[in-house]
This record gives structure tokens, sequence and C-alpha cells, in this order.
């Protein structure tokens, strides 16, 4: 059990230098991410950086929202605040939490 935790923790810090490195890569950063959160789901701060991450490697503003292109506004703003609490910068310090956060205002504009 300690091995899968340290390994998840090496993979969440590759995810996190993958992100903060020259270009931002965060389809590459959420990979490792993803990976991290399969193998301990409990680990502090995983799931809020997949969120995060997710977030800003989505291609468009509606699955960046985690919606259809069809939802209805009252479904897209429930959604968006429920993001916005998860990623908002001062409850959420993990990488790429406060450039998604102001990704998921550029979506509801």
């Amino acid at each position: 059990m300690a091995e899968a935790e340290s390994e998840a923790l090496r993979l969440k810090a590759m995810a996190e230098s993958k992100f903060k490195g020259s270009n931002n890569n965060a389809k590459s950063a959420l990979k490792y991410a993803k990976r991290a959160h399969r193998l301990c789901p409990h680990l502090t701060g995983v799931s809020e950086t997949v969120a995060a991450l997710s977030v800003l490697a989505a291609p468009d503003w509606y699955r960046a929202l985690g919606v259809e292109p069809f939802a209805s506004s009252s479904v897209i703003r429930r959604q968006y605040k429920k993001l916005a609490l998860l990623l908002h910068p001062d409850k959420n310090p993990h990488v790429a939490s406060e450039e998604a956060f102001k990704l998921l205002d550029e979506a509801l504009d």
C-alpha cells in the first residue's frame, strides 16, 4: 500500500512539473495526474489537480464545464458553481487551479 502511495506522489509531482514547465502542457500533466488518482484516490490534492487540469485540457467551453453542448442555461450555471467551488484558488492551492478558475469564468461568459 505504501508503495502505491509513493508512486502516486511521484506521478502527482510529475504532473505538476509538466504543467509548470515552459509550455504549460495540461494534457500531458493530466495523464500523470489521472494515473496518480487511479493508484491512490485518497491522496491529498490529487482529485483537485485532476479537476483543474481537466478544465485546462478541454478542447471547448462545454467540455471545460463538463456539460453537453445542448445543455440548458440552468444546467450550465449549476455545473459552473460546482466547479468554481472546487477550483477556487483560495480553497484549492494546487497546481493549475487559478488558471482553471479563470478559464471557467470565460466559459460562463
